[in-house]
């Protein structure tokens, strides 16, 4: 099964915490995991979600409608 979470960043804060777990709990049963967020971090958890070998995309760009077109793509 392909995931894909979709966050506001990749800091260091809880959600993103937990979701670095979820998405090993779900590589390590099968599945292809990806991550798509919107705002860069200088410190958080994406390294650690690259070495799992999580694809991770930013979200380019702003408005609504742009952020729906690139995150229903990345789920393709």
């Amino acid at each position: 099964m392909k995931i894909c979470y979709v966050i506001n960043s990749l800091g260091a804060g809880g959600a993103e915490r937990s979701t670095l777990e979820l998405a090993r709990y779900m590589r390590d049963r099968g599945h292809t995991v990806s991550l798509v967020y919107f705002k860069e971090k200088k410190i958080g958890v994406s390294k650690e979600m690259q070495s799992l070998g999580i694809d991770l995309r930013s979200v380019p760009g702003a408005g609504v409608a742009k952020w729906v077109r690139f995150v229903r793509a990345v789920r393709k």
